[in-house]
């Protein structure tokens, strides 16, 4: 609780802020240590990270299945491939402004289906969108060309 005098001032000499915690002191030492060159750092928390890889990851796998809801999406978010849970049926074809449409409508019936993440179905619309807009391009480049020609004859 903060110290306030009689007028509700501050006391002065009594912080405001609250207490902070103030981190592992191993890790101060090396950021210290190696301030001056990052890529020492660097390599000094990956090797440390690296003795200690399975005793985490261990400690992680336990806290997931002693029920913490979060350690269990972390898990799932970096040690479950992507790729095998947004697999596709069928390959997305993208030649033609109709094939990007219908492309796009499989995506988004996937994403609403559950089957594919929803980000990952977003990037995949937004990655037929963009090729939709060069080929839209590309269209309207012939057809401007044509205008030209045909006003040069």
């Amino acid at each position: 609780m903060m110290d306030k005098d009689s007028n509700g001032k501050f006391v002065k000499g009594h912080s405001i802020r609250p207490k902070v915690y103030r981190g592992n002191g191993d890790i101060t030492r090396l950021v210290m240590q190696y301030k001056e060159n990052r890529n020492e750092f660097t390599m000094s928390l990956m090797s440390r990270a690296e003795s200690l890889g399975e005793t985490l990851l261990s400690k992680a796998i336990d806290m997931a299945m002693e029920g913490n809801d979060k350690m269990m999406l972390f898990l799932l978010d970096k040690l479950v491939n992507a790729n095998l849970m947004n697999r596709l049926e069928k390959k997305l074809v993208s030649k033609t402004v109709k094939d990007i449409d219908n492309s796009q409508q499989f995506v988004i019936e996937k994403m609403g289906d559950g089957e594919i993440d929803v980000d990952y179905g977003h990037k995949l619309v937004k990655t037929l969108s963009l090729k939709r807009e060069t080929i839209n391009t590309k269209e309207l480049e012939e057809q401007v060309m044509e205008v030209v020609e045909d006003k040069q004859k």
